[in-house]
């Protein structure tokens, strides 16, 4: 089954796919804030340092 971290990887290529055909940077930036809550989640952290990492890789 799914794990967390298989969720939030696949919610940031949705949104990287997704800035590739919008202008701007906005969701490059969510997506990469994805990755980072998709790397926490792939190390056993809770969903408190999943949140944490998605704000670092977003800003």
């Amino acid at each position: 089954m799914f794990s967390p971290w298989h969720l939030w990887f696949i919610i940031a290529i949705i949104l990287l796919i997704a800035e590739i055909l919008t202008p701007g940077f906005l969701l490059a930036s969510f997506g990469i804030g994805c990755l980072g809550s998709a790397l926490a989640a792939g190390f056993g952290f809770g969903l408190k340092a999943q949140i944490v990492g998605f704000i670092a890789g977003t800003l």
